[in-house]
């Protein structure tokens, strides 16, 4: 698996004038982070992406149920085998909730975070 390299800010990483790219577990970890970035009915298939609108960015909802969502998108990246632990933290002094994934993916594990303000 080889993709272009973002950096934290989801843009894509220029070295000597050309776009940077990664592979293996480096890919994957960009694709994941694409995936969860991607609001769903953003692309042409309107069943892609993380529900922002109905479920993350709503104050009433629980945050176990938007650690789902996010798991469903993780799970539906090509090369995540298992998500291994969940779990949330939220600043309440600034409404973030950051949410971190623990990965088992056909090149090895890793973690994954990703934030969302409320």
């Amino acid at each position: 698996m080889i993709s272009w390299n973002l950096d934290e800010h989801n843009d894509i990483v220029v070295k000597d004038g050309k776009i940077d790219t990664v592979s293996t577990i480096y890919a994957l970890r960009v694709r994941i982070q694409n995936a969860l970035q991607t609001f769903k009915g953003e692309l042409q298939d309107k069943d892609y992406g993380v529900d922002y609108f109905g479920i993350m960015l709503k104050e009433d909802i629980s945050p176990i149920y938007k650690l789902q969502e996010f798991k469903r998108i993780i799970q539906g990246v090509t090369g995540v085998l298992s998500i291994t632990n969940a779990g949330y933290k939220q600043d309440k002094k600034t409404g973030t909730v950051t949410y971190i994934f623990d990965i088992k993916s056909v090149y090895g594990d890793f973690t994954i975070d990703q934030s969302v303000e409320i």
